[in-house]
């Protein structure tokens, strides 16, 4: 009876220690878990603050490519405004002259001469028939060096606008008589347009200017 009491209790003394022995490593498996958890969060932590600090550097770095790229610009625009030839010293004449001949392209470029002639309002549309219809306008006509080198019929309106009129090089109408004149002159002053003269490129003005000769005979 005495053995089987001892092997009883030594029975349960081999189960009490292994209840302990898995406790203790259940313990030690939470305190692992705790610390790797611990770590994880160490480590999150650490990825989000270096994450930001990248993110300030990016943004840093975009403001100083940005800032640089304006600045360049800046100096661009302003190098070119430094270097934009200036119209002082050419009459406000030649340089009317200058960009009309540049805007309609209605002279050949190649003309060395341009020939500049000046009428007063109440001038004959059809020079040489005073009974023709009149101009209302002062009106200037600018011709190439040639017949065939092409000419421009306007008058100015002092603000930027002129009054293009699309004069024939020779008149050739089916009627000659007086009336067919002032019939052919009325259609001209009829399909007269204003437009605008757009200031254009100092450069290309002084350009035209310095390339040909303003002939005048008025």
């Amino acid at each position: 009876m005495v053995s089987i009491a001892q092997d009883l209790n030594r029975s349960v003394q081999l189960a009490m220690d292994d209840m302990a022995a898995e406790a203790e490593e259940a313990e030690s498996e939470d305190s692992e878990t705790e610390q790797s958890v611990d770590t994880v969060k160490k480590d999150n932590n650490l990825s989000v603050e270096q994450s930001g600090e990248k993110s300030e550097e990016n943004v840093s770095e975009d403001d100083v490519v940005q800032n640089e790229s304006i600045d360049d610009r800046m100096e661009t625009e302003t190098s070119n405004v430094s270097h934009t030839p200036s119209l002082e010293g050419y009459s406000a004449q030649e340089t009317e002259y200058a960009r009309v001949l540049l805007m309609t392209g209605m002279v050949d470029s190649a003309s060395s001469i341009i020939y500049i002639s000046h009428y007063p309002a109440g001038s004959p549309v059809a020079d040489g028939y005073e009974d023709s219809i009149k101009f209302l306008d002062p009106t200037t006509v600018i011709m190439g060096e040639y017949g065939y080198s092409g000419s421009i019929t306007y008058a100015s309106h002092g603000d930027g606008n002129i009054t293009i009129y699309p004069m024939p090089s020779h008149w050739h109408q089916e009627d000659k008589s007086p009336e067919g004149y002032r019939t052919y002159a009325q259609e001209i002053l009829d399909e007269a347009e204003t437009v605008y003269v757009e200031p254009g490129n100092n450069r290309d003005i002084i350009n035209i200017i310095d390339s040909v000769i303003f002939d005048y005979y008025d």
